[in-house]
């Protein structure tokens, strides 16, 4: 079991409907499209409050999803921080290339703080709903509201796909333990960058094998499984 879904099922908002939760997470995401920074950044602390303080969520682990979805928001903000130019006016700061400029802009360090305060709050709502609902009641809700049943079962091979994924990058990792594959930084990064070219084909070959167990049980459809196999080809 993933540690997401762990604490999903063990958390105290477990019997707490899933629509209500969702609910309070759509209208959050209004609100912080609604204010400004001051406003979503008191979203997040409400949101953040409730996660860890009434839905016992541990913060450890609440903190480690959080720094891995701030590196991605991190990237981002720079490449809207940092604007090229063959002009160096309306720059703060900027290092010469050639007959181009690149550099810092006030308006480039406004849109990004905005972005930043409003993209914290929403990451907030989505870690509330991830971490306190698990993904049955998700999906639940979602034919409740009518949600089309493709797209519910796309979710469900992909949800399904990311256990695959994992479980095949643990057992490739352990295989490479064994072998002294970690014993000093330099094997260190020989093992990891082969376990990344290894992990993709490893898990298509996993989930093409777990595709056609579903459909000889008549779970999936035999067009799905010859789909796959054209796309391989």
């Amino acid at each position: 079991m993933l540690k997401i879904d762990q604490i999903a099922y063990t958390n105290r908002f477990i019997r707490l409907d899933p629509l209500i939760k969702l609910a309070f997470v759509f209208v959050s995401f209004i609100f912080s499209f609604l204010f400004h920074w001051v406003g979503d950044l008191m979203i997040w602390v409400i949101t953040v409050t409730i996660t860890i303080g009434f839905a016992k969520v541990p913060w450890k682990d609440y903190l480690t999803l959080l720094l891995g979805m701030g590196l991605f928001l991190g990237v981002s903000l720079i490449s809207i921080m940092v604007s090229i130019s063959p002009s160096p006016k309306m720059m703060l700061g900027f290092l010469s290339i050639g007959p181009y400029f690149i550099g810092i802009t006030k308006q480039g360090i406004e849109t990004a703080g905005s972005i930043f305060f409003q993209s914290l709050s929403n990451t907030a709502s989505l870690l509330f709903l991830i971490l306190t609902t698990p993904f049955h009641d998700l999906i639940k809700v979602m034919e409740k509201l009518k949600i089309p049943v493709d797209l519910l079962e796309i979710a469900k091979l992909i949800y399904r796909f990311l256990f695959v994924l994992l479980d095949t990058a643990y057992q490739m990792k352990m295989a490479q333990t064994s072998r002294l594959g970690y014993k000093n930084f330099t094997r260190s990064l020989y093992s990891f960058s082969a376990l990344l070219s290894q992990l993709f084909i490893n898990s298509l070959e996993r989930y093409q094998k777990w595709a056609i167990g579903l459909e000889s049980r008549g779970v999936i459809e035999s067009s799905i499984v010859a789909d796959q196999a054209n796309t391989e080809v």
